[in-house]
């Protein structure tokens, strides 16, 4: 920001501040003045570790109670250490604010305390505009930049103390304009001089939690690029992308192989999928609804089961892992790609092919055509394969995500619940109640670990994970034929 416009910019961020405040008194003296609650939260949340002179970015997002209320205006107080610098701050003009906000940078005198105030209003008054206004997503974007090195782990943290941090809903029928911030949560962060990063802090673990230990299993796994089995022996006889059969350890939260196809029982049954040749191989890029780039450390390994169809024969495939997780964030689309390759053994048929996803708390999604968006709602399918990955087409059905919230068929009384429920096709009250009853605790899990309500793989249980439940509420059952 240029000097000539910082006294302008304090007495703006002055006068929103003040407008807000009295708002809030007005408000606070008239019975039910709130709108609606919120949780706001700084994300990712699991942390970053950032070498001097490399930037962190986080945005900050907002979910309501109140699915009829929506978010107009917004004054954010964030308070870190001075080992990062302020850099920029870009508005979510897909929900509504302004690009530009009103800042202010000031020095806490409590050690090396900064904090940085943002405000934002509403980028229009048009219907057009006004219609981009909603009641859960994200509301800025900021970037820092690693000055010192830290020591240890560091949090940026949302500061609602005396109307610091305060929302301020669209309600043009009633003058009730204030939504309570309820619950915050922080970001994570390291800065390090290029040495191995302290682990402190590195996962989400609540202050007194139990000690986890490792569930470990050991399969065949097809394995292509890096990870050699004779890397050690300088043998690099191998072709790039080539792929062999490895029996692999497999503990909660490894994903560091690049993987092709299932796990299989046996080294024949994984050396006859990778031959190949004889079965179709599907290339795919799928996605989950919420799940955020850089902020998914829980989504670790999640099985997927996939249904091929074509001329009314069906083949099943289970604890399908995608070899690779793709963060796209780019502009508006916000978004994680999950990419893999499945050799279809005992499916013999590569064209008229539909593909049927389902996660482990999603319902099932069908897919008939390239670059899908919407259902897929005619028989059969579109899809045409080849028996040979290098040429069998990469379909992208990215663009529709799985639904969330298919996480139990029964509840149960007693600790756990519905914990060991299968999933029924279907997202209902009782799943419903599950998720609730473990947002209500605000339930967390290491990085890598799985808590079953924790549906967009951020390590807790919170109002997002409600939200994006409810949401799947009002689309219809998984998809059958």
């Amino acid at each position: 920001m240029k000097k000539g416009k910082i006294f302008l910019t304090l007495l703006l961020l002055a006068a929103v501040a003040g407008a807000l405040a009295l708002m809030k008194q007005n408000q606070d003296t008239r019975r039910g003045a709130a709108v609606a609650g919120a949780t706001m939260s700084v994300v990712p949340e699991a942390k970053q570790t950032k070498k001097l002179g490399g930037e962190l970015k986080y945005t900050v997002n907002f979910v309501l109670d109140n699915t009829n209320a929506r978010v107009e205006a917004a004054q954010v107080k964030l308070c870190y250490s001075n080992h990062i610098e302020f850099k920029s701050v870009a508005g979510n003009k897909s929900a509504g604010f302004d690009a530009e906000a009103i800042t202010a940078v000031t020095k806490v005198g409590d050690g090396d305390k900064v904090c940085t105030t943002v405000a934002f209003g509403s980028n229009g008054v048009t219907s057009d505009q006004l219609n981009k206004l909603k009641n859960a997503g994200n509301i800025f974007e900021m970037t820092f930049v690693a000055k010192k090195k830290t020591d240890g782990v560091k949090s940026i943290t949302i500061d609602t103390t005396n109307g610091a941090t305060v929302l301020g809903a669209y309600n043009p029928a009633s003058d009730d304009k204030a939504i309570t911030v309820r619950n915050v949560a922080g970001g994570k962060y390291e800065v390090t001089d290029g040495s191995a990063p302290s682990p402190t802090g590195s996962s989400p673990v609540p202050s007194g939690g139990p000690s986890v230990t490792p569930v470990c299993r050991l399969v065949w796994r097809i394995v292509r690029d890096g990870d050699w089995l004779d890397r050690k022996s300088n043998n690099t006889e191998r072709a790039v992308g080539e792929g062999y059969c490895k029996e692999v350890k497999i503990c909660d939260g490894d994903n560091q192989l690049m993987v092709i196809g299932q796990n299989y029982n046996t080294r024949e049954e994984c050396e006859a999928a990778l031959k190949g040749g004889d079965a179709p191989v599907l290339n795919y890029k799928v996605s989950y609804r919420g799940v955020l780039p850089n902020d998914h450390a829980c989504m670790v390994n999640w099985p997927m089961q996939v249904i091929v169809l074509s001329r009314g024969t069906t083949q099943v495939y289970n604890n399908v892992i995608p070899s690779e997780v793709i963060d796209v964030n780019e502009g508006e689309t916000k978004k994680v790609v999950l990419k893999g390759s499945l050799v279809l053994t005992g499916f013999n048929y590569t064209d008229q092919v539909a593909v049927f996803f389902k996660g482990p708390k999603h319902l099932q999604m069908k897919y008939g055509v390239q670059n899908q968006s919407k259902n897929y709602d005619k028989a059969g399918g579109e899809l045409v394969l080849t028996k040979n990955a290098a040429t069998s087409p990469w379909y992208d059905f990215s663009n529709h995500p799985m639904l969330p919230g298919d996480v139990v068929s029964v509840l149960r009384t007693g600790p756990g619940g519905g914990e060991d429920s299968p999933q029924d096709g279907d997202i209902n009250i009782l799943d419903f109640s599950y998720v609730k009853s473990i947002v209500a605790k605000l339930e967390t899990v290491p990085a890598g670990q799985n808590l079953k309500a924790d549906l967009n793989g951020n390590c807790q249980a919170n109002s997002a994970d409600l939200y994006l439940l409810s949401k799947s509420l009002e689309e219809k059952q998984g998809q059958l034929y």
